[in-house]
């Protein structure tokens, strides 16, 4: 039978699965390059991650800095980066997004802007040596690239070497071209012997740049140059010394051996004196010899001891110094003989005999010995006027004979000795007369 006027339908169930898309995955690192003609921009470049990308975002750092957005929602695959300082190295990374968002970072991949690099951002060289650094180009210029060093400020004894031995005169310039400009090239720095000063120096060199236009535009940069100083000190042997002399020396009498430092520079040293006792004393600024000073009584009972410090000293200002104890040796000093004795009235058979008190530095006056004798064409033995005791400084000599010419001697004694004998005084005893009515 026919179905004729009856319509006829068939079914089926169908199942329809929607994959989700998700956020992109993580880009491959990408290629960072100095910008050609500029000295503060990178280029970056970068390939399509697998999945479904709609725009990239760009961060750069310098070092280990926080992350800094760069050029952001970029369909592209390059992107510039800006406003970046000459001759510095970044890193840059990347991330894709897409309607589902942002996909994860890239690795990072450090480019360098383009500009000159120096080795060292500072030098150091001792005096009387040499030290180096490098520079170089970080990025190809576009025409070749001079750069002019000089010392621009600072100590004369930096100079910067010839760059250049096979050109005539002194050559102070490096050129890097659109072939060599990434092969750096060395400059040598000495530095002068200085004996004038103990001190460091320094100096400024500055690197002009010209050329190409974009290395022009860096202006001129600076590099500091520290000269250390090998000047030593003069030293001492020992921090303390000593030196005596007998305290009846002469003026400007050496005292002991000098006093002396050495120098390993083999300089001239300046010797002075200082510390308590310095006005007590002079010294050789030349040799180091200690003297006694004109003007200045030394004597052991008051003073046995002294203490002073030299120093010495080389033409920079290095000094050291060394504490010495001065003493001096105990001379006996006995007293200095007396003036001729002088006479009172005496008698036909005395003499009266009086002397004045010597100079003495020594010790006290314990006594005085008194002799006499007659005058004759051949003198007599001397005989001892009994005195006894420091005062009264007057002895009277009795038993001599009458009408008689006597000579009379004093000396004196401390405790450190007996002094010489005065010169003689002289007087005639009185005549014997008869009584009268």
């Amino acid at each position: 039978g026919g179905a004729s006027g009856r319509a006829l339908t068939a079914t089926r169930n169908l199942t329809v699965n929607v994959t989700d898309v998700g956020v992109p995955p993580k880009p491959s690192a990408p290629t960072v390059a100095a910008t050609s003609g500029s000295t503060t921009s990178l280029d970056v470049g970068w390939t399509v991650p697998a999945g479904q990308v709609t725009n990239y975002d760009l961060q750069y750092r310098e070092g280990t800095a926080n992350w800094t957005d760069g050029p952001q929602d970029v369909t592209g695959t390059s992107a510039a980066i800006g406003s970046l300082m000459a001759s510095t190295s970044y890193q840059v990374r990347l991330r894709a997004s897409n309607a589902e968002g942002d996909g994860a970072w890239s690795d990072p991949t450090t480019g360098t802007t383009a500009g000159v690099r120096l080795s060292v951002p500072a030098l150091t060289v001792a005096e009387g040596g040499s030290g180096t650094y490098t520079v170089v180009l970080t990025a190809q210029p576009n025409a070749s690239v001079t750069v002019t060093v000089t010392r621009s400020s600072g100590s004369e004894d930096v100079t910067v070497d010839d760059t250049d031995a096979e050109a005539d005169g002194v050559q102070n310039t490096q050129t890097f071209t659109t072939a060599n400009w990434s092969m750096a090239q060395t400059v040598t720095v000495s530095a002068a012997q200085d004996d004038d000063d103990a001190a460091d120096d320094s100096a400024t060199l500055t690197h002009a740049i010209t050329g190409s236009s974009e290395y022009a535009s860096l202006g001129n940069i600076p590099l500091t140059v520290t000269v250390t100083d090998d000047d030593s000190a003069p030293v001492f042997s020992t921090d303390t010394a000593t030196r005596s002399f007998a305290e009846d020396a002469a003026d400007d009498t050496d005292i002991g051996a000098a006093v002396t430092a050495d120098d390993a520079d083999g300089d001239d040293l300046a010797y002075s004196l200082s510390g308590t006792d310095a006005a007590s004393f002079a010294i050789d600024a030349d040799s180091g010899q200690l003297k006694t000073k004109s003007g200045v009584t030394y004597d052991f009972e008051t003073k046995a001891s002294y203490a002073v410090t030299v120093t010495a000293t080389d033409p920079g200002g290095l000094a050291d110094t060394i504490n010495v104890t001065i003493s001096l040796t105990d001379v006996n000093e006995p007293p200095a003989a007396p003036a001729a004795p002088t006479f009172d009235a005496g008698t036909s058979t005395s003499l009266a005999v009086r002397w004045l008190t010597p100079d003495n530095t020594g010790p006290a006056i314990t006594g005085y010995d008194v002799e006499y004798r007659r005058v004759l064409t051949t003198p007599s033995s001397w005989s001892d006027a009994s005195h006894s005791g420091v005062t009264p400084t007057v002895v009277t000599i009795t038993g001599l004979l009458t009408g008689t010419e006597y000579e009379v001697r004093v000396r004196a004694t401390n405790a450190e000795g007996t002094g010489s004998w005065s010169a003689s005084g002289r007087k005639t005893t009185g005549a014997n007369r008869a009584p009268e009515f």
